[in-house]
């Protein structure tokens, strides 16, 4: 399955596990790319339809025309976005894309058909960053995803499971598609961040283990794009001194660090209530302090993507 064709601009949410705020970190930094003047797409590719539904679109379309339409017949993809009142383009899951995926499965080259059919000819249109939200698990339609933008944005939360979810993602598909694709992850960040590290808790574990597990974190360095330092952003990282303190007196800890870290993005009933009315935080809360990590994700993308006129030049000479 040898691709060797550079990704287009923009980025695949993922992680192999449920309810880790991915439908919400897709929707805010598509909207943070957005806010920075580009033209973006969100790519609804998760069979639940989960985001379709937040944003109000029905995931039957009242024209009969989806997503497979345009793979395996003539239309286009463009005639199958619409625009959300904050400016961002959906491209709806439907029902059928069950079946888009088992008809993608009998195609010679099926995992490269969401590049070749859908987000190239959006680029050569007016868009200029594609966001994917993919199935939960691996499948056709998630591996197609990365081999169309050959990027990739982890968001983790501090429950049992995340890390693991993040160890399987990389087992069973990053690092597989690595051998075939130039695949980068943009990012790994923690999100939906409550309690203090000053004490034991989920986000103490979470936050050492991405700041201080050396095995871990060269498994992730392999992938990442060459030219960030790390692998998590500036709002996700902590000394790992900081942990070494907390190990030998945590009661005490506060001496040494006044300002306990607060690294990822930090849970704001804002953050849910606006997902759950289908908007971005900026949107629902433009004073919301989180605001700035899904910036700082959007700009990791932006830094990451070849630059989109470059690439719609090449598909108009192509």
């Amino acid at each position: 399955m040898s691709v060797g064709l550079e990704g287009y601009p923009g980025a695949v949410v993922s992680l192999f596990k449920g309810g880790v705020t991915k439908t919400s970190t897709s929707l805010n930094v598509a909207h943070q790319l957005s806010e920075r003047g580009h033209e973006v797409a969100i790519v609804d590719l998760d069979k639940d339809g989960h985001l379709t539904s937040l944003l109000g679109y029905e995931r039957q379309l009242a024209d009969g025309e989806d997503i497979g339409d345009a793979i395996f017949g003539d239309t286009a993809p463009s005639d199958l976005l619409v625009e959300t009142e904050f400016g961002l383009h959906l491209l709806p899951a439907t029902e059928d894309l069950e079946t888009v995926e088992g008809k993608m499965k009998d195609q010679s080259f099926g995992v490269k058909l969401i590049r070749s059919e859908i987000v190239e000819p959006l680029v050569a249109g007016d868009v200029d960053y594609v966001l994917i939200d993919p199935p939960g698990g691996r499948g056709m339609l998630h591996d197609a995803a990365l081999v169309a933008v050959q990027r990739v944005i982890v968001p983790l939360i501090p429950s049992a499971g995340s890390v693991s979810g993040l160890e399987n993602l990389l087992r069973r598909s990053l690092v597989p598609l690595r051998k075939e694709v130039p695949l980068d992850i943009v990012a790994i960040t923690p999100n939906m961040m409550r309690e203090s590290l000053a004490q034991e808790s989920g986000e103490q574990m979470l936050a050492r283990e991405l700041n201080t597990n050396e095995e871990f974190g060269q498994t992730a360095m392999d992938l990442t794009y060459e030219g960030f330092d790390h692998y998590l952003p500036e709002y996700a990282r902590v000394d790992p001194d900081f942990f070494d303190a907390v190990a030998d007196d945590a009661r005490s800890v506060t001496s040494e660090y006044p300002d306990i870290p607060k690294p990822g993005i930090r849970y704001r009933k804002a953050i849910n209530d606006a997902t759950r009315h289908g908007l971005p935080l900026a949107e629902w809360q433009p004073s919301s302090d989180q605001i700035a990590a899904f910036d700082a994700l959007a700009e990791r993308v932006e830094l990451a993507s070849p630059e989109p006129e470059r690439k719609r030049a090449e598909v108009a000479d192509a």
